[in-house]
């Protein structure tokens, strides 16, 4: 215990003496730091040895980082400008010394004490002012590389310190030709003269002030000067070099393409793009010391650099935003070279496919500028020459990525301009070139080697794949004929140039051994897959290249043994599925169910389909039975008898040959069955009780407009699949299979005699049979029963539909078993719903549940056409069930786009009939929600509006009250008779007493003030914008009664003004009730326009001037507080304006230069009229004229500095740019006389003119007829450097250089 106390004891006295010790040490530091003083260092630079005393400051800012020296010595009075004068007190002190210590404090003012700002700016500025020869003798070749680094760490702080300073800095140094070869001439140290002249630029590019920035651009050769060295500085630099010139340049809404290629010309790109082989620092010291050895470059640097110049050329060579390229909008065919700086970065790159950046960027390119693949297909010619070498594999494979970079909506642009001819050559030279066809296709289609054959078999899929492309995109971009045309032109260009179909598969099995990477090389099932999916598109585009393969002697049986033998991989059974697919299209007579080939292949396609339940074997599957012509009129059925093998839980060899040997029974006796099953055809005709819709119809077939609705049938099939049953021993696997079939084949049916047919054979499966005889005895409801294979689901929903709730089901239920499993259960509700639909037994409303296509099926079933009522809808009906149901599916298929209206024609005269019925006795019918809805959906004709129209003549002559459903019907007839007559001349109007019936009820419910009377007003007003001789027929008090609605409508507001355009007179009508209208903007202004147009009254207009005057002046001065009544309806205002608004006022307004914070093209056009009553006075003012004229192109400024922000103006610069050149037109021709000194000495001014001259020259020309009459007007006291400053940027703008090479 003792011992642990006297270590602790110890322990603690040694932790203390180390604190002792720590506290020395801080004193002692202490000690030396105060061996320097800030105000000693004053003192002895006044006094003393001033060399000296500069060394040591210098010295302690660049050793201790601790304590800020900066700080003390500011805070005691020291300046740079202090520092400064020590040069002119005493010549023996180096600048360069000075210059270091005044950067220091430059650097740290600008980050930590804005206070010193204000002074360190004037010291600044005092440099330039007296220093600038001595800078300039510091950067040329009479000073030392010390020297050149202190001037330009300087030069730098400067820049950054502030932009004023960095544009006078490029405007007073002397930065020549040799002065700046000497700064960026490379020497491989580290911290070189070429850094800090690097950080001196860059600096310009991170202050992002676009006056100097454009400054910095139009010194020739600055930009230039670093970018040939940068091959051997260090990564780091070179990343901060290009990333600064992308963002601050490329990417600067504010640079113009014109000054981008100024400054990325030929020589600049070219030694950017020699970037991608960057050598760094090392490469040079070697270079210097003639090593002939090799310099290993540091792979992460490198990849570093590359990724940055990547990220540059991607957007300076593929942006047509940003970058420096061109739309060609003949794509290549016309005589001049749209992307010549494109051209020669395509030319400097050297086999680019063999570097993955490189390669990018020239299928990017490619993309960007179609018109020069032109040229990447003739560099790439020569090495696609077949040689089974890994160069020659890099260069197909390039190939590749190419033509997949070439899609269509990379000429999309100029489609409209090209002629089909033309488009055809482009679309051949982009992705089907002759001179590569030439190249990888041998004269006489014999290649050297199986596996070369290979590849170029995969280039050509690619080339045919991008041609299918091409053709699918020009139909959106043709009309039929000239899609036909091109594609006539397309079928051509792969017929003459393409091997036909044998020559391709001819030795598909023969295979080599090439010197070259095995995973390039195809396997024979691959090669196999390539040459199908040629075959696939040679049926789109040219299928007369598969005509020797139905003449080829190898049968398909053969050929698919062959596979199994030579072939091996996993989706072996898929391609032989393609290959079946695709010899039944070129020669069917190969598959008939007599044929051999079809016993073996029918059976193989069903096991597949029933383990994977592929859709390309599905679609096979149907081919081939389509094919056999048993199905013809009854294709519905292929897809049960297909999806039938699904059920069963293991794949049975005996289902597929019990369903192969009906088929060849079938189609042996097809005639035969036929006749036999037309025994069971009806001869009744329809019960006479039917609706109106169908009174005329057969009994079986519905024939309305080339839609044909008729019973669904059986085929042949049927009969024959039967017959075999009866006579083969039935398995488990074909009683599951048949129940499948029969069950929904019996759910197609709707005609009784055909669902009898049934019974009459005891082949049928038992439970299947008692389902039969339930329904078509209409006993009982009958549920689907258990299946013993894989799908239940036909028995949940069979039970839940008739006796539960799907509500329950639906979600439970997985709709994704098999693909026609929603149709077959949407089969079933059918069944179920036209079999009940007079049976008291369904009581509920069950909605539709699906929102697939089964037009037929639904709107074609005559049990359900029969049952439609519309006015049971609000009842719970059997009928209303009917009418929801069909509601619900036709409303899903008109919004999936379908064209059902032959359908809807059938159900259209019973809508009229029931509406007919509603409007004799509304009120019985008030429950009766949305059937405005339906009105919509099924479109009544003319005559039909003529007869609803007419029963509401009847309906509304007593009625003083507003009814829903007379509102809803009106309007819709009113709407609907005038887009009819709209459309169609010859229709007629509506009687005179129609027309004053129907309006005098409309007047009704404009006094109502809480009705919304919106729609049956834009009804009125469509109604009588056809047929305006009918106004003469309403009521007079319509008009007033409109217009005294307390609730502003845009919709009311237009009807009024519409009825006073064509009679004045009703202006009397609200003339004494002025007060109150002129407090209605939405009134008011859009009066004031009409009443000017028509030149009413002059006495009117200058009351509602007087009474309006104040809201308008408060408008001038705040137009962002004016409505949105001003923006639409300020010509009226205009008017006034010019006529009645005194002088003394208009010139009050431009008492003084306005600037607005929005610009409105409202606004402007009040303005102009204010200036030009303003300028045509006596008074002779220079100073209103001037105010006008800058108060407009502040106004404009507005506008460009958005329109900088993005490509898109939302505002209207047109029409104020017009109301501005009106004004300056007036100006010239009455006040051109004046002195306006003081406008062209105007900055803002300038800048004007520069941004007229961008955005003038690129499509708005408004601004070019500005800038000439600016130039007229000023003409007298512009400055001749003013002039030829204009004319170079014009002359020099890249859209000014483009359209005249572009008529040359």
């Amino acid at each position: 215990m003792q011992l642990d106390e006297e270590n602790d004891t110890k322990d603690e006295i040694n932790e203390n003496e180390n604190n002792i010790d720590e506290t020395e040490q801080i004193k002692n530091d202490n000690k030396k730091v105060r061996l320097f003083s800030a105000k000693d260092f004053r003192k002895q630079i006044n006094k003393g040895d001033k060399l000296t005393a500069l060394k040591q400051f210098l010295n302690a800012l660049n050793t201790s980082k601790k304590h800020d020296y900066i700080f003390e010595y500011l805070e005691s009075g020291g300046s740079c400008l202090e520092l400064l004068h020590i040069l002119e007190l005493d010549s023996a002190i180096p600048p360069s010394l000075v210059f270091e210590l005044v950067t220091h404090l430059l650097l740290k003012i600008s980050i930590n004490y804005p206070q010193y700002q204000s002074a360190s700016y004037e010291s600044c500025r005092y440099i330039l002012n007296n220093y600038i020869a001595v800078i300039n003798k510091m950067i040329n070749l009479s000073s030392t590389s010390q020297e050149r680094k202190a001037c330009l760490k300087l030069l730098t702080a400067m820049v950054t310190f502030s932009s004023n300073l960095a544009k006078d800095i490029l405007l007073q140094v002397n930065f020549h030709s040799t002065n700046i070869e000497l700064l960026t001439k490379s020497t491989g140290e580290k911290d070189s003269v070429r850094d800090y002249f690097i950080h001196f630029l860059t600096a310009f590019l991170v202050d992002g002030n676009y006056p100097t920035l454009s400054t910095l651009l139009e010194k020739k050769g600055f930009i230039k000067s670093i970018i040939a060295g940068l091959q051997f500085d260090s990564a780091d630099t070179v990343c901060v070099v290009i990333s600064g010139m992308k963002n601050h340049i490329l990417e600067n809404p504010l640079v113009s393409k014109t000054a981008k290629m100024k400054v990325f010309n030929t020589q600049v790109v070219r030694d950017i793009v020699n970037l991608y082989n960057w050598k760094g620092p090392a490469a040079l010291r070697a270079q210097k010391k003639n090593k002939s050895t090799a310099v290993v470059v540091d792979e992460y640097s490198k990849s570093k650099v590359s990724e940055c110049v990547h990220d540059f050329l991607l957007v300076l060579c593929t942006s047509h935003r940003y970058g420096v390229i061109f739309k060609d909008h003949l794509l290549g065919l016309g005589k001049k070279n749209q992307n010549a700086l494109m051209y020669t970065v395509l030319e400097s790159l050297e086999r680019p496919w063999e570097h993955s950046y490189a390669c990018e960027l020239v299928t990017k390119i490619c993309g960007a500028c179609p018109d020069l693949a032109k040229t990447m297909w003739n560099n790439l010619k020569t090495f696609l020459e077949p040689r089974m070498t890994p160069k020659w594999l890099n260069a197909l494979k390039f190939a590749k990525i190419l033509l997949k970079e070439l899609q269509p909506a990379c000429i999309e642009f100029c489609v409209k301009e090209l002629g089909v001819y033309q488009l055809a050559q482009v679309i051949q030279f982009l992705v089907a070139p002759l001179p590569i066809l030439k190249i990888v296709i041998p004269d006489n289609h014999t290649f050297e080697q199986p596996s070369i054959k290979k590849q170029v078999m995969s280039l050509l899929l690619q080339i045919l794949t991008s041609l299918e492309v091409y053709v699918s995109a020009t139909k959106g971009w043709l009309s039929l004929d000239n899609h036909r045309k091109l594609k006539t032109h397309i079928t051509n260009h792969v017929a003459r140039n393409f091997p036909d179909a044998k020559t391709i598969i001819d030795d598909w099995e023969h295979t080599d051994e090439p010197e070259v990477d095995k995973d390039t090389i195809l396997t024979q099932s691959k090669f196999l897959e390539v040459v199908f999916d040629i075959f696939e598109l040679y049926k789109k585009l040219a299928p007369q290249l598969l005509d020797t393969l139905s003449s080829k002697d190898l049968g398909i049986t053969e050929f698919l043994e062959q596979i199994d033998n030579v072939c091996t991989g996993e989706d072996l059974e898929k391609l032989k599925i393609k290959i079946i697919s695709i010899f039944i299209d070129v020669d069917q007579s190969q598959f008939s169910p007599k044929t051999d080939a079809f016993s073996v292949i029918f059976p193989l396609l069903l096991q597949f389909y029933c383990s994977t339940k592929d859709p390309s074997a599905f679609s096979c599957l149907r081919k081939l039975l389509k094919n056999t012509g048993i199905f013809d009129g009854c294709f519905y059925e292929i897809n049960i008898w297909l999806n039938g093998i699904l059920d069963l839980k293991n794949f049975d060899e005996t289902v597929a040959q019990n369903l192969v040997e009906p088929l060849k029974m079938t189609h042996a006796n097809a005639l035969e069955y036929t006749e036999e099953f037309s025994k069971f055809k009806s001869r009744k005709n329809v019960d006479n009780n039917v609706s109106e819709i169908i009174e005329n119809l057969l009994n079986d077939v519905v024939t309305e407009n080339k839609i044909t609705v008729k019973h669904r049938h059986l085929s042949p099939m049927t009969i024959g699949y039967l017959k075999h049953l009866s006579l083969s021993t039935v398995t488990k696997s074909d009683k599951v299979y048949s129940n499948f079939v029969f069950l929904h084949l019996f759910h197609c049916q709707t005609d009784d005699l055909t669902q009898d047919f049934f019974q009459s054979y005891d082949a049928l499966p038992k439970n299947v049979k008692e389902y039969f005889l339930c329904w078509t005895d209409k006993q009982e409801i009958a549920i689907v029963k258990k299946s013993k294979g894989k799908f239940d689901i036909f028995h949940n929903f069979s039970k839940e539909f008739l006796t539960g709730n799907l509500d329950d089901f639906m979600p439970n239920c997985d709709l994704t078993l098999y693909d026609d499993l929603p149709l077959n259960l949407l089969q079933m509700s059918i069944f179920y719903i036209s079999n009940l639909v007079n049976n008291a037994t369904i009581t509920k409303t069950r909605k539709n549940l699906f929102q697939d296509d089964y037009a037929e099926t639904i709107l074609g079933h005559l049990v359900l056409l029969n049952n439609v009522s519309f006015i049971s809808l609000s009842k719970e009906k059997p009928k209303s069930l009917c009418t929801r149901f069909l509601l619900n599916v036709i409303n899903q298929l008109i919004n999936s786009g379908f064209n059902i209206e032959s359908y809807l024609r059938l159900y259209r005269e019973r809508l009229l009939t029931d509406t007919v019925r509603i409007l004799k006795k509304p009120g019985k019918y008030n429950e009766l929600h949305n059937f405005i809805a339906i009105l919509e959906m099924f479109g009544f004709s003319y005559e039909q509006c003529l007869k609803v129209l007419s029963t509401l003549q009847d309906a509304t002559t007593d009625l003083n009250e507003h009814v829903p459903i007379i509102y809803d019907v009106l309007t819709y007839c009113l709407e609907r008779l005038s887009h009819l007559c709209e459309s169609d001349a010859n229709l007629k109007p509506l009687s005179s007493e129609r027309v004053q019936r129907l309006t005098t009820y409309y007047l009704i419910l404009t006094e109502k003030q809480e009705i919304n009377i919106n729609k049956m007003t834009v009804a009125f007003h469509s109604y009588f914008k056809i047929f305006p001789h009918n106004i003469k027929d309403i009521n007079n008090k319509l008009f007033q009664s409109i217009l005294n609605r307390t609730e502003y409508s845009k919709e009311n507001v237009g009807f009024a003004l519409f009825l006073l355009d064509k009679n004045l007179q009703f202006f009397a009508s609200i003339k004494d009730d002025l007060d109150n209208i002129c407090n209605k903007k939405g009134v008011i202004l859009p009066l004031i326009a009409l009443l000017v147009d028509k030149n009413y009254d002059e006495q009117v207009l200058i009351d509602i001037f007087f009474k309006f005057e104040a809201p308008l002046a408060k408008a001038l001065q705040k137009p962002q507080k004016a409505g949105q009544h001003f923006h639409q309806n300020y010509k009226g205002l205009v008017e006034l304006i010019t006529r009645y608004m005194a002088i003394e006022k208009c010139e009050s307004i431009l008492e003084k230069v306005q600037k607005f914070e929005v610009a409105e093209t409202f606004h402007a056009k009040l303005l102009e009229a204010v200036c030009k009553k303003a300028i045509n006075s006596d008074t002779n003012n220079v100073k209103v004229i001037r105010n006008a004229i800058l108060t407009f192109v502040h106004l404009q400024m507005t506008l460009f500095k958005r329109k900088t922000k993005s490509e898109d103006d939302p505002l209207n610069m047109d029409d104020i740019a017009l109301s501005f050149n009106n004004l300056l037109s007036e100006i010239y021709e009455k006040r051109h006389d004046q002195d306006l000194k003081t406008i062209s000495e105007n900055e803002t001014l300038k800048l004007y003119v520069k941004f007229c001259l961008k955005f003038g020259v690129s499509g708005q020309p408004i601004l070019l007829r500005i800038v000439r009459n600016l130039v007229d007007i000023l003409a007298s006291c512009m400055k001749k450097e003013d002039g030829r400053l204009i004319l170079d940027m014009l002359l020099s703008h890249s859209e000014f250089f483009g359209q005249h090479a572009g008529r040359a």
